[in-house]
């Protein structure tokens, strides 16, 4: 989640065009990870947080 919300910040923030097409690449694979890992662990009843942890 803290990948994702870099890429975030990067695509927002910054003007260069390498540092916005790493943020979208973080974006993209994190996503993608985040969903493979949620779809394992509902198989296996596992509870996977939905929400960065404030600290």
């Amino acid at each position: 989640m803290f990948e994702i919300a870099a890429g975030n910040l990067a695509l927002q923030n910054s003007t260069n065009a390498n540092v916005k097409a790493f943020g979208n690449h973080m974006i993209t694979d994190h996503r993608l990870t985040g969903t493979e890992m949620a779809t394992l662990a509902a198989k296996n009843g596992w509870i996977v947080p939905t929400d960065m942890a404030t600290k």
